[in-house]
C-alpha cells in the first residue's frame, strides 16, 4: 500500500484504535524485505516474543542461497530496544546510527567471503547474504574494483545472481569493463 504522509497518520490512527485489525500478512523472500515487515510491524513497539512466531510465519519462502540473518541480529542492526525489553522504529538521527552498523557488519561478512574465495582452491559459496554482496559491490564499484566483483559474482549461487537486478546489473557491467 502506499499512502501520502497524511494517509499515512490517519491509517495508523484507525488501525490503534480498531481491536480486530490484523495486518496484511508480507511474504519475505530477503533481508531487505524482512527489514520493511519489521518496520510495519513494529509501528507499535512489540517484544522479541510477540515478534518471533510471526516472523517465522512470514520468512518461509528465503530464495535458495540466501543467508537470512537471525532476527535477533536484524532487530539489534536495524532498530532500537527499548528499557523494557521492547522494540521500535529508529527515528532520522538514530537510523544514521544504525545504517552505519548495518553496513560495517556487511563490509565484515563481504570480506570474509573475499576470503575465502582467495583461498589457494577457491570453492564456490553454496550460501551467501545478499545484501553483504550488495553492499560489497557498491564498495568495489566505488573503488573501481570491477575484478572482484567479476571474480565472486562466479563464485556465488548463479540463481541470486540472475534473480537480483542490482547485483545482476553491477556484474554486467563489470565484466565488460575488466
Amino acid at each position: 500500500m502506499y499512502f501520502t504522509a497524511e494517509q499515512a497518520a490517519e491509517y495508523e490512527q484507525k488501525k490503534a484504535t480498531n481491536q480486530n485489525f490484523e495486518p496484511l500478512s508480507l511474504i519475505v523472500t530477503d533481508e531487505r524485505e524482512g527489514i520493511e515487515w519489521l518496520r510495519t510491524e513494529l509501528a507499535i513497539p512489540q517484544k522479541y516474543q510477540d515478534i518471533q512466531p510471526k516472523w517465522l510465519t512470514a520468512v518461509n519462502a528465503v530464495r535458495k542461497g540466501d543467508i537470512l540473518p537471525e532476527l535477533m541480529d536484524i532487530l539489534q542492526q536495524n532498530f532500537i530496544e527499548l528499557p523494557d525489553g521492547k522494540w521500535r522504529v529508529p527515528d532520522m538521527n538514530e537510523a544514521k546510527d544504525r545504517d552505519a552498523v548495518r553496513n560495517k557488519a556487511l563490509q565484515r561478512e563481504f570480506n570474509q567471503y573475499l576470503a575465502d574465495i582467495s583461498l589457494a582452491k577457491p570453492k564456490k559459496l553454496k550460501e551467501v547474504r545478499l545484501e553483504a554482496l550488495k553492499a560489497g559491490f557498491k564498495q568495489c564499484w566505488e573503488k573501481k574494483d570491477f575484478k572482484t566483483i567479476v571474480q565472486l559474482s562466479e563464485k556465488i549461487p548463479s540463481n541470486l545472481l540472475l534473480e537480483d537486478e542490482q547485483l545482476l546489473m553491477y556484474y554486467d557491467i563489470a565484466k565488460d569493463k575488466v
